[in-house]
């Protein structure tokens, strides 16, 4: 499998009518309990290992500790302001900004 990518066959076996026929699931949200299934399983990927990363672990740390705008941090990574304010507030990239000063 692919990173980023969930196989048909898996993604069938997560669908709203076998989640309530197999693990007894009655009215949850189908798509968060879907989500937290394929991650249980360890299916999801996060950080540069998604396959849609645009940025890696070392891109992350040189983000969080960059000076200037968060446009131009933004524009020098490809990534969005908004996602470079993210990553300086430790709401994205949480698994590697959490130990940053």
């Amino acid at each position: 499998m692919v990173a980023g990518h969930i196989g048909v066959g898996v993604v069938e076996m997560f669908t709203p009518a076998a989640c309530k026929e197999e693990r007894g699931l009655t009215h949850v949200s189908d798509l968060v309990i879907n989500l937290q299934i394929v991650k249980a399983v360890g299916m999801y990927h996060s950080g540069e290992a998604n396959g849609q990363s645009k940025i890696t672990k070392d891109d992350v740390i040189a983000i969080f500790y960059a000076k200037g705008t968060l446009r131009s941090i933004g524009n020098k990574y490809g990534i969005s302001l908004e996602m470079a304010g993210q990553i300086k507030r430790k709401e994205r990239w949480k698994h590697v900004t959490k130990d940053l000063l």
